[in-house]
């Protein structure tokens, strides 16, 4: 099976147990941009007929945008820890150039800058 096949079955096997709670640790890293989009579009729908919390980790800025409604900055150095969280409140999809989105985009990327800053130093 391909890499996005093997994603959808692992996603719809998850969901067959209608947990409260999904864990998902970078499910789409290793898939291409096309099926990755298909598979973060596979899951929103599946997000919003479940119910289920959906927590997942990414280091991809534009698939957190995408897809959370609370996004977690993690710190890296000198110890990993919360270093701030934005609450995403905009409509879906989110595939448009909204100003809303392009702020939000400057604030992950200006966190991302300074982070790499600082793990130069550690």
């Amino acid at each position: 099976l391909s890499g996005g096949m093997c994603q959808r079955i692992a996603l719809a096997r998850a969901l067959a147990l209608e947990p409260r709670l999904l864990l998902l640790d970078e499910p789409f890293s290793a898939l291409d941009a096309q099926t990755r989009r298909l598979m973060q579009e596979q899951l929103l729908r599946a997000w919003s007929n479940s119910g289920a919390t959906v927590l997942m980790v990414t280091h991809d800025l534009q698939e957190a945008l995408l897809l959370a409604d609370r996004i977690v900055l993690m710190a890296s150095a000198p110890h990993g820890h919360i270093a701030q969280i934005l609450e995403i409140d905009m409509p879906r999809p989110r595939l448009g150039r909204s100003e809303a989105l392009l702020d939000l985009q400057e604030r992950l990327d200006a966190f991302l800058t300074h982070e790499t800053r600082l793990a130069e130093h550690f």
